[in-house]
């Protein structure tokens, strides 16, 4: 099965790769926004709604995604929300495109669900942390164990228990880097639950409408199964918060 593509159909009807609403983003994000314009990278950055909000008030946007599919979606996205202000997205590996960054060269770095990409939360912050000016912006969406998770969930899922922290574990990761937190917002149980139905229903959909494409009877099958999964065991477990770091000065 093809893992883009699969991601991609999960996340057709979605504007965000993530939990929380636009408007827990409009609430974290408030602060660089408000800032004359600057330069922003976005490390995963799906359809690039987030940049195109920087984009509107003039900002030097680039995104970077692993997945072709979602780089062009996020191409499509930006040129249709903000035509006047170009946005940079780029297909790659993050770790290396960020890699290359010099230090302090962005003014706000965001890393939504993502941090993988670049190693995982610690690596990411630590980059994030190299590339943005001091005082710059780092915003950051992470899951959480809410409570420690079964043995069972963590078999069935291929995870281990120290793969996420708790939410005070994921507040504190910033400040190893010396960053300070402004804010976050976590997701509650029924914006995660509306998210991941969300996505399922969007991938059985597509299966129906694509029968005969080789992916969908596999597609279909993950579908079922993650859904199935997370209706047992992720209501109680998994958590979501988005997290407004300032660089140190």
């Amino acid at each position: 099965m093809n893992r883009d593509l699969y991601s991609a159909v999960r996340h057709a009807d979605l504007l965000l790769a993530s939990p929380l609403p636009l408007s827990a983003y409009e609430r974290i994000l408030r602060r660089p926004l408000s800032r004359p314009a600057g330069s922003v990278v976005d490390i995963g950055c799906g359809r690039a709604t987030l940049l195109s909000m920087f984009a509107a008030r003039g900002w030097s946007c680039m995104g970077v995604d692993r997945s072709e599919l979602m780089c062009n979606a996020a191409i499509e996205h930006a040129r249709t929300t903000c035509p006047s202000q170009p946005v940079q997205i780029v297909h790659g590996d993050a770790a290396q495109v960020i890699g290359a960054m010099p230090n302090g060269s962005q003014d706000c770095a965001i890393c939504i669900g993502s941090s993988h990409a670049l190693g995982g939360l610690g690596p990411a912050l630590s980059e994030m942390s190299r590339v943005c000016r001091p005082g710059g912006d780092l915003i950051v969406g992470e899951l959480y164990w809410r409570t420690a998770p079964p043995d069972a969930l963590l078999t069935e899922i291929g995870m281990t228990s120290t793969d996420l922290s708790s939410l005070q574990e994921t507040v504190a990761a910033g400040a190893k880097f010396g960053l300070s937190v402004l804010d976050y917002v976590t997701a509650t149980p029924d914006q995660f639950r509306n998210y991941e139905l969300a996505q399922f229903e969007s991938g059985m959909r597509w299966t129906i409408l694509n029968a005969n494409h080789p992916d969908a009877e596999a597609s279909r099958q993950r579908s079922q199964w993650w859904w199935d999964l997370y209706s047992r065991f992720a209501d109680h477990w998994f958590g979501f918060a988005v997290f407004a770091y300032s660089a140190p000065v």
